[in-house]
């Protein structure tokens, strides 16, 4: 445990968030709204293309330090694979219920760290049975022209059912991209892992995401492999979205 959180206040402090609204979801000036659909399917060898779930994201610029929003997809969530909102039963897996899980997020300036997020979030991941987490952690962010790269660390806390599979855990995923015009692409990888037994269960994720703005729409699509590299690495946990998204 003491490893693994090491590792989440290393990430803190070297990584950055993506600036990028396209590889995440991120602080909005106040009055502006981000609604996003995310449609989320397994690419693994067995099952490529077979349904995971449907996902609603959405945040609100509450104030000029402060956004509100609510997540649902493994976009929005740092994952990879294995995001909430409408569970669709497919070959990929079976539904433990219709829904599959989500998080209400409040994204605010941290005091006198400029360029620093701080990010708690409360939701579950599951409701069969009931997965209560609240999750902290932090985010920054650098650009130098076109370029921009980042990350975001945080601290999952299980609430309850820790005897049924909630565990804590340890999510942090990077981002590194360019904006190409209307055109952004990126590569996303971290890591992340329960904090027990971290050294053995980590999984560090590799994907490659694009999208493209229509307007006030945006247009993304991104996949990969959910733990390329890591103790119990595979090639066969694929997965990837395609969404679309909508600022006013």
């Amino acid at each position: 445990m003491v490893r693994a959180l090491a590792v989440f206040a290393s990430l803190v402090m070297a990584a950055s968030a993506a600036t990028a609204d396209d590889a995440h979801v991120s602080r909005l000036p106040p009055g502006q709204i981000r609604i996003a659909a995310v449609e989320q399917r397994s690419l693994a060898p067995a099952s490529p293309g077979a349904p995971w779930s449907l996902a609603i994201d959405a945040v609100v610029g509450v104030t000029s330090r402060l956004s509100l929003g609510l997540s649902h997809s493994a976009l929005a969530l740092g994952r990879a694979r294995g995001g909430g909102g409408w569970c669709r039963q497919s070959d990929a897996h079976v539904c433990a219920a219709s829904y599959a899980g989500g998080y209400l997020d409040a994204r605010w300036a941290a005091p006198g760290l400029p360029g620093i997020d701080l990010l708690a979030r409360l939701g579950v991941d599951g409701v069969a049975p009931w997965k209560p987490v609240v999750r902290l952690g932090a985010a920054v962010g650098r650009r130098a022209g076109r370029w921009w790269w980042g990350g975001q660390a945080e601290v999952a806390i299980a609430l309850g059912n820790r005897a049924r599979g909630n565990g804590d855990a340890v999510v942090a995923p990077l981002w590194g991209g360019r904006e190409l015009g209307r055109v952004a692409v990126w590569m996303q990888s971290g890591l992340r892992g329960p904090i027990d037994d971290f050294d053995e269960a980590f999984e560090i994720p590799v994907l490659i995401g694009a999208s493209t703005h229509v307007g006030a729409a945006v247009v993304g699509a991104r996949a990969g492999f959910a733990q390329l590299l890591g103790p119990q690495n595979s090639a066969n946990l694929r997965a990837g979205e395609v969404w679309l998204a909508w600022t006013r």
